[in-house]
C-alpha cells in the first residue's frame, strides 16, 4: 500500500529537519523498510542484497535487534526510489565493514525528528 499524504508529510517533514546526507539515508531506509533506526543502524554491507536490475527489490537482512532477538534472522525486501539506491549503494562503498550507519548518527537523527513536536519516536 503506498504511504497516504499524511504520511508522505510527516517524511517530508523529518527529512527538511535533518540536514546531513548520512542521516537523510538513514531516515528512507527506516522509511521504506518500516525498519526502527536502532535496528536499521546495525546493518552491514553484507547484509543488503542491492538489485541488478530493474523492478528487482532490495532485500535487508536483519541479524540484531528486537526483532532478530526474538526471531531469529529475517529479511525484508522493499523498492526503493531509485535516488535512495543510489545512495545506499555508494554509502555501502564507503563503509564496507561494520555497520553502515554510527550510534551518533542514530542520536542525531533522533533528536532531530523528535524536536519537530516530540511526536515522532525513532528508538
Amino acid at each position: 500500500m503506498p504511504p497516504s499524504k499524511h504520511q508522505k508529510k510527516i517524511l517530508n517533514r523529518c527529512t527538511k529537519k535533518t540536514k546531513d546526507p548520512t542521516q537523510k539515508l538513514l531516515l528512507a531506509v527506516c522509511w521504506h523498510f518500516a525498519g526502527r533506526v536502532g535496528d536499521i543502524r546495525q546493518i552491514t554491507a553484507q547484509d543488503v542484497t542491492l538489485p541488478m536490475g530493474p523492478n528487482t527489490p532490495t532485500k535487508i537482512t536483519f541479524r540484531a535487534g528486537k526483532g532478530a532477538a526474538f526471531c531469529g534472522p529475517y529479511t525484508i525486501m522493499a523498492a526503493l526510489p531509485h535516488d535512495v539506491e543510489k545512495l545506499l549503494r555508494t554509502h555501502i562503498a564507503i563503509r564496507k565493514k561494520g555497520p553502515l550507519f554510527s550510534p551518533s548518527e542514530q542520536q542525531t537523527l533522533s533528536r532531530s525528528v523528535n524536536g519537530l513536536d516530540g511526536t515522532y519516536d525513532l528508538r
